[in-house]
């Protein structure tokens, strides 16, 4: 298949509705903030199915209704539309909203992208998705906050005045800092060891792994049945091994990421002695002490990993060994281990670095609980949902499945090779 391209019809700043938004404000950033402060950005992707599009109809009828909708949403989320920066005179970076500023808003049509192809959870070359995921603005001076790109697919042959209102109080968000307790100025450290580790205060994201054209891309299903039944499964190879099942966390989370770690490790090819490095994280705004709002807007996202050679996630009982090593991170999920750790976040920047023992970090973006599939603006749920940067971040992805059946997505991105060894034991795994 031909790679995808797409035209640029327009590229814009979506600014803020009302008038009212034209004062400047800078918003902190926490220790939660700074730890993914380099990361690469999570790139998802939503593919909506609608009858018989032109660009006419579309350009004439809903994308000024997006553009529109847009403005409102910012009104009410300023900090989307600034800019994190580092002015040389701060201790560490922040967010900086100025007027006029705008949320990065792309407009393209695919020249020659199959939509039902890459809506659908076969295999795929990963460097078709690339086209459609926009480039936020990042330099070595400032980052944007969010961009947006909107493509239209054509001719798929498939299925006032404005009153700016307030926000249900749920969905208001709070922008306070000072709920998050930090008394040892970890910001600052965090900040500070970014530094050392670029010598250099630019915002550019770590050089990730090149997305080439070897790389193909899969979405696997976890049906209810199929999660019950290695739920069962493991619970009778902790009993046998003479441990008692019922203090594990086996979600469904859980469950996807023991199944597709342990057929990961074993589709790379992996020495028996090769260190592994993975782990869980977790919304911790309910694990603080205090605990933070529910509308808390702001990353609070922790986590907690572990160490294991490759020879017990290749074993006969390997997903009971990964579901019980995420089960300790889970109860781990608390105290210190959330409030952020000086030590921890040197570890990371080591292991970026190189530095210590090799080990292959497996990792995971998104969630089964986010309800991506329940993002609906007025077109139904979306047909496909991908997130398009584990292309470069070599994560396996997770979400809610499609059909609200009530299993799980996960996807995967492999060398083809690679991709055919995963994809047989992932399903015959399920099987067994």
């Amino acid at each position: 298949m031909a790679a995808a391209s797409v035209k640029i019809h327009e590229a814009i700043k979506v600014t803020p509705f009302s008038s009212d938004s034209t004062t400047s404000f800078t918003l902190p950033l926490t220790y939660f903030d700074f730890f993914w402060l380099k990361f690469p950005p999570v790139e998802r992707l939503f593919f909506y199915q609608i009858c018989d599009l032109t660009w006419d109809s579309f350009s004439s009828v809903i994308l000024p209704k997006l553009k529109h909708s847009l403005s409102l949403t910012v009104h009410h989320y300023l900090p989307l539309a600034g800019h994190i920066m580092w002015p040389l005179e701060a201790p560490k970076p922040a967010v900086y909203f100025f007027p006029n500023d705008g949320v990065s808003f792309t407009v393209a049509e695919s020249n020659n992208a199959d939509f039902n192809h890459l809506s659908s959870n076969g295999i795929r070359r990963a460097v078709e998705f690339r086209p459609l995921v926009p480039e936020p603005s990042i330099s070595d001076d400032k980052a944007e906050v969010i961009a947006i790109q909107i493509t239209l697919f054509p001719n798929q042959e498939d299925k006032n005045d404005v009153v700016l209102s307030s926000l249900p109080l749920q969905l208001t968000p709070c922008f306070d800092r000072s709920v998050i307790k930090d008394p040892k100025g970890l910001d600052v450290v965090y900040a500070n060891h970014w530094l050392e580790f670029a010598n250099t205060r630019s915002l550019k994201i770590i050089p990730m792994k090149q997305v080439n054209s070897d790389l193909v891309r899969m979405t696997f299903e976890m049906r209810p049945e199929d999660i019950t039944k290695l739920r069962d499964k493991i619970k009778e190879n902790i009993l046998q091994a003479g441990k008692s099942a019922e203090q594990l966390h086996l979600s469904t989370h859980v469950l996807a990421c023991a199944h597709s770690f342990v057929c990961l490790v074993k589709a790379y090819g992996e020495e028996t002695d090769t260190n592994v490095m993975f782990g869980v994280a977790a919304d911790c705004r309910s694990r603080l002490d205090p605990p933070l709002p529910v509308n808390y807007f702001g990353n609070c996202v922790g986590g907690q990993g572990t160490v294991q050679k490759a020879s017990y996630l290749m074993g006969e009982n390997g997903e009971a060994f990964v579901a019980e090593k995420l089960s300790d991170c889970i109860k781990e999920l608390k105290g210190d281990v959330i409030e952020g750790s000086e030590d921890k976040f040197v570890n990371v920047l080591g292991m970026m670095k190189g530095e210590g023992l090799q080990q292959r970090i497996l990792s995971v973006a998104g969630s089964n609980r986010f309800d991506v599939y329940g993002s609906d603006f007025g077109w139904g749920k979306p047909k496909k949902v991908e997130i398009v940067s584990i292309d470069k971040t070599g994560a396996i992805s997770l979400a809610e499945s499609g059909d609200g059946s009530g299993g799980i997505e996960v996807g995967v991105v492999l060398e083809k090779h690679q991709m055919e060894v995963f994809a047989s034991l992932f399903t015959d795994g399920l099987q067994s």
